[in-house]
């Protein structure tokens, strides 16, 4: 059932679509200043988030079985790790963002991940992937690839048009230690 899972995942993420920029010197930059940002090293990249004391704790690792050969997951990671960033940091969102839930939707019947503060809504989407037959059984397949296990304890599940969404809620500030 495992390698069924996973051949699906895969087949699925072949098709995805992701808009991505690029850094204008090509490179991941790290400032001690952002909160989340990308690391890329030679097995794969990965969206990071900096704590308090220092320590870089992994929110999405970029696996690339789950993404088609020739994705440029640095340039998603870069720019995931980006949005992220100008999410917490709005002052729109920082009176009410003592969590942040990663939760996959369709928005006209495409599969997307986004961050929301409730459960029904999505203030930011981060991936979409092309329209599929059954869009959120495969954005649940790929959030639960991507997302750091370590911080996929607080799973939750809501139903939209009757098919149940993945959700996980991070405390975002007392995973940061703040």
């Amino acid at each position: 059932m495992k390698s069924q899972s996973w051949s699906l995942l895969s087949l699925l993420a072949a098709s995805m679509i992701v808009s991505v920029t690029n850094p204008a010197n090509g490179e991941s930059t790290v400032s001690s200043q952002k909160t989340f940002f990308c690391q890329a090293d030679e097995t794969m990249p990965t969206t990071l988030a900096k704590a308090s004391n220092g320590e870089n704790i992994a929110i999405f690792n970029w696996n690339r079985e789950v993404f088609p050969p020739g994705t440029d997951l640095e340039a998603i990671c870069t720019s995931v790790s980006e949005k992220l960033e100008n999410y917490v940091t709005s002052e729109d969102n920082l009176p009410n963002l003592s969590s942040l839930s990663f939760k996959t939707t369709q928005l006209d019947h495409i599969p997307a991940i986004c961050v929301t503060d409730t459960e029904k809504n999505c203030n930011l989407v981060l991936l979409t992937l092309d329209p599929v037959e059954e869009p959120l059984e495969t954005a649940n397949l790929v959030l639960n690839s991507i997302l750091n296990p370590q911080i996929q304890e607080q799973q939750a599940a809501s139903s939209e048009r009757g098919v149940q969404s993945t959700f996980y809620t991070v405390k975002i500030w007392h995973l940061l230690g703040l």
